[in-house]
Formats: structure tokens, C-alpha cells, sequence
């Protein structure tokens, strides 16, 4: 569920499309089908997925592969780290940042 308010609040920030074969992207789906498409990733389902998240006017992209316990954001604007960064601790969760 923290996947889930994450990028739901992220979209109230940023237009985003939707993949999860990364080739058909849907451009702001709703909110119960991006709440559906992150419990295929995470749950034990037998049909999981992967979820592509792109924010096309920043340029960056969150993956959350089946099956994992984070999300991978590729390269983050500096406003799009920060609010991911605010969105993540209200959720009890953190961000982690390889060294340069």
C-alpha cells in the first residue's frame, strides 16, 4: 500500500505513463488500475509483473520489479528526488542513494 500512495501522490505532481512490458504505456491511468498494477508486483501472484513508471517531463523513470520489497527511481531531477524523498518518510520508508 506505501508503493501505492507514493506514486499516486507523485501523479498529483507529475504526469506519468504506465508500462509493464515497456512498449504500451498508458498516460495517467487511474488510480485503482496503478493500484492494481503494484499489487501484481508485489503480491505472490501467479501472473506478476514488472511496473514502469516514467515521468516524461523530468526524464526519469521508477521500476518495481515482481516481487520486490523497493523501487528503483532512474535518474531523479533534483525536485523529483526531494518529494520522492518527503513522500517516502510520511510512509515510514526511506531512499537510498549510490555514491557518485
Amino acid at each position: 500500500q506505501k508503493f501505492i500512495n507514493i506514486i499516486l501522490k507523485l501523479n498529483c505532481y507529475y504526469d506519468i505513463k504506465v508500462s509493464h512490458d515497456g512498449e504500451s504505456w498508458e498516460n495517467n491511468p487511474a488510480p485503482e488500475l496503478i493500484a492494481q498494477g503494484i499489487k501484481a508486483c508485489v503480491s505472490h501472484h501467479p501472473t506478476k509483473s514488472t511496473l514502469f513508471v516514467l515521468f516524461e517531463t523530468e526524464t526519469s523513470l521508477i521500476v518495481i520489479d515482481n516481487d520486490s520489497t523497493y523501487m528503483t527511481l532512474y535518474n531523479p531531477t533534483s525536485g523529483l528526488l526531494e518529494l520522492t524523498r518527503q513522500l517516502a518518510s510520511a510512509e515510514g520508508l526511506f531512499t537510498w542513494q549510490p555514491p557518485n
